[in-house]
């Protein structure tokens, strides 16, 4: 059911990263404490990710999560992400693995959004969309705040720097065991 998709917050991570890699941990951004779990419906966008800018995403329903959207400031942010299969048995019955995510939180102000959307980029490549399937996030760290930008090209820029930032950040040991948590399926 839609209402038990929603999870809670965790607990704040100080760790002792920071400006060197150009992101700031949750004990240094403004956000809702970090990591920050939420779990969802993926559904249909406006098809700008993969299509305009080469970066596609997953958007989450915000009838399931918009509750603790509601918690954690608009911005770009790090996690890990996790597609669960309707059919588990399709993977053999092994737990989904869990992807490297860079995560935009907000209203797109380059596209002026109305509402406030979760749309995380896996950094994986996928065979298929996996819309109506469940996906799991745990948000961790905070990239930048969101903004618009001169150009389509300088934010497609920025994108992939986001990207490239995630992949370093979540190379820490500290990040790497939050994927040993009970939130994964």
């Amino acid at each position: 059911s839609a209402a038990g998709l929603g999870l809670g917050l965790g607990l704040g991570l100080g760790l002792g990263l920071g400006s060197g890699l150009g992101f700031t941990t949750a004990a240094e951004s403004a956000a809702a404490p970090l990591p920050l779990e939420m779990r969802a419906t993926v559904v249909r966008g406006f098809g700008r990710g993969g299509k305009l800018l080469g970066c596609p995403t997953a958007n989450m329903d915000m009838k399931q999560i918009g509750h603790l959207a509601d918690t954690i400031d608009a911005g770009i942010y790090f996690g890990w992400a996790q597609v669960i299969e309707p059919d588990r048995k399709a993977n053999g019955g092994a737990p989904p693995p869990i992807y490297k995510a860079a995560i935009s939180i907000g209203w797109n102000p380059q596209f002026g959004n109305d509402e406030k959307t979760v749309e995380p980029h896996l950094l994986n490549e996928f065979p298929e969309d996996f819309y109506g399937q469940d996906l799991r996030i745990m948000i961790v760290g905070f990239l930048r705040p969101e903004k618009a930008f001169e150009s389509m090209e300088a934010l497609i820029d920025q994108i992939q720097q986001d990207i490239k930032d995630t992949d370093a950040a979540l190379e820490d040991p500290d990040f790497q065991k939050l994927k040993e948590r009970p939130f994964w399926a």
